[in-house]
């Protein structure tokens, strides 16, 4: 049985290693395999879901079968799709919006909750879609990691928060995979899509839905590069989202899955032009190239901060050392033993090899670095080590203040954790 099964109290007999898309898989390892990162997410772990229970029953209508019997037939069959065992709840929460959600209790059932407006509009198969894919989140463990709360942390790198969400779009990929072999219709799928993303639902619109999945090509052929808004989006744009469900569609691994060799009309209509179903290699490989759309260059850099940490201390240091127009032989000291003496004299060599301009563009290339790569904490420790580099001689000039405060701008940090490294630092030569 897989952990995230254990903690969540559902079990199946599907082959989960067969569903996940590989790229949610390489992500979280990528993330689990930084020590500082995996005891912060151990330390938040379950901090969103411990009174979900006790706020559904207080805000929300907790369902039951004579109440609303399309949900639970569509629940049932969810069940017999997926082997699942393990008790589940469902609620409907008063929204004008087209949602569903699922939460963990600390102890107890698994509680799926609908929006009242859903509830209205899915259909019968829309709903195994959309039921399906939100225990898809359940039985992968995905709450595991929650943004909401990490990006809260000064202790978590920007870098880990954007591969972090770039998980979260990644894991929603894996779970729509759960909620097509819950429904076993693409179209279902997809107008289940169009109607969350547009809140359209009149059969006028919904002719159209499969559009949704051409726009993907729209966005292909432009050629759009992502920014900002897309790497802390925890959610791919619907268009990719489908456009990624099209392909899980038509590969082997969907129909083995389900049990097909490929007798309907339906499955020979998934074939397309090239009259054969995609490889699990093949979907991997496509899927992977759907996603990077959204992700920044930088999120797959697997290289080591602490050469870059080590060439800024130098150059910064020494910069901070000479701001005063000498370098005193306490300042070179503390550099030496945040850089080591070898460290001293190549910083001494590099400022020598570049001019003012090339000095001031490796230092800026550093910091960008260094800013994406380390927590806002350790990023005021370097600002902390500049401070103890520039009071090393037991004076504080005004040139060398503008060095650290320009070096803790570049990299994301207050003047008050400037001053207050400071006072620190003077306090410990008295």
């Amino acid at each position: 049985m897989a952990e995230g099964q254990r903690r969540s109290g559902l079990t199946t007999r599907l082959p989960l290693e067969r569903i996940v898309f590989d790229g949610e898989v390489a992500m979280r390892n990528a993330l689990m395999k930084d020590s500082r990162f995996r005891k912060l997410s151990e330390r938040h772990d379950g901090e969103e879901t411990l009174a979900a229970r006790r706020t559904l029953l207080l805000s929300a209508l907790r369902l039951t079968p004579e109440m609303a019997p399309e949900p639970f037939a569509a629940l049932a069959q969810v069940r017999r799709t997926l082997a699942l065992q393990g008790e589940i709840e469902l609620y409907c929460v008063s929204s004008r919006d087209i949602n569903a959600f699922v939460a963990r209790s600390s102890s107890g059932p698994v509680l799926l909750g609908l929006t009242s407006e859903a509830l209205e509009r899915f259909d019968a198969t829309e709903l195994r879609f959309v039921l399906g894919h939100e225990l898809g989140h359940v039985l992968f463990d995905h709450f595991r990691l929650s943004p909401a709360v990490l990006a809260e942390d000064d202790e978590v790198a920007p870098i880990h928060l954007v591969r972090l969400c770039a998980w979260c779009r990644y894991a929603e990929l894996t779970a729509d995979r759960v909620g097509l072999l819950c429904a076993d219709d693409y179209d279902a799928a997809v107008r289940a899509f169009f109607k969350l993303t547009s809140g359209l639902s009149g059969a006028s619109y919904l002719r159209h839905a499969e559009l949704q999945a051409e726009q993907y090509t729209a966005v292909h052929a432009e050629g759009l590069e992502s920014d900002a808004s897309d790497w802390l989006s925890t959610h791919p744009y619907g268009p990719l989202r489908v456009k990624a469900l099209d392909l899980f569609a038509r590969s082997e691994t969907y129909h083995e899955l389900l049990g097909r060799r490929g007798s309907s009309a339906g499955f020979h209509r998934l074939l397309g032009r090239s009259g054969s179903l995609l490889s699990e290699k093949e979907l991997e490989r496509e899927v992977g190239a759907i996603v990077k759309l959204m992700d920044p260059t930088f999120l797959h850099d697997e290289s080591d901060s602490a050469p870059v940490v080590k060439e800024f201390l130098a150059l910064a240091g020494m910069k901070v050392a000479l701001a005063d127009g000498t370098v005193q032989r306490g300042e070179r000291e503390a550099l030496g033993k945040l850089v080591g003496k070898r460290g001293v004299t190549q910083a001494k060599e590099q400022l020598l090899a570049l001019d003012a301009e090339g000095h001031e563009a490796r230092l800026a290339e550093l910091c960008h670095t260094l800013a994406l790569k380390l927590s806002l904490n350790r990023r005021g420790r370097l600002i902390e080590d500049l401070v103890v580099v520039a009071l090393a001689d037991r004076e504080l000039h005004d040139a060398e203040v503008a060095v650290i405060l320009d070096s803790a701008e570049r990299l994301g940090v207050s003047v008050d954790l400037v001053e207050r490294a400071v006072a620190r630092t003077f306090a410990t030569l008295d």
